[in-house]
């Protein structure tokens, strides 16, 4: 059975979103935050494959749930989508761990690339990191899976 992707757009824009939403349709199971603190609480219950994530938010921004999200979900991609397009707003967001950086107003045959070029890398990672854990003749947790979960 294969596994159905499961995307988290985060941004404090409804226009925004649906703009995404549209862009992104077909590709997996699309859910939605409109805050840093939301986009965490989801993450945490439910993590997703990517996370698309807007800068420019009240309270918590996306630069802080950015390290956040790293901190505590490294495995996940996070990709800026942002009015924010300067080089120095996209060297901070790839400095608080972001794998990507897409500027607003958006091309949505380059936004669905880019995320499907993502979801690929994430589900390539998840298979050779199962692959490191496992002895390979019987499947059985090797030593490494032993030692990461202490």
């Amino acid at each position: 059975m294969k596994h159905e992707a499961k995307i988290l757009i985060v941004d404090d824009e409804p226009a925004a979103i649906q703009m995404m939403r549209k862009t992104l349709q077909g590709m997996g199971v699309l859910r939605y935050a409109t805050g840093g603190q939301e986009a965490l609480a989801l993450v945490a219950s439910d993590p997703p494959d990517l996370i698309l994530l807007d800068a420019n938010m009240p309270v918590m921004d996306g630069f802080a749930t950015c390290r956040a999200l790293q901190r505590d979900h490294a495995g996940i991609p996070v990709v800026f989508v942002t009015a924010s397009g300067d080089f120095a707003h996209e060297i901070r967001a790839l400095e608080a761990g972001a794998s990507d950086f897409i500027s607003k107003p958006i091309n949505p045959p380059v936004v669905r690339a880019r995320a499907a070029m993502h979801l690929k890398f994430k589900t390539q990672s998840d298979l050779l990191r199962q692959l490191c854990n496992r002895d390979p003749l019987t499947g059985v947790a090797n030593r490494r899976a032993l030692e990461e979960r202490r």
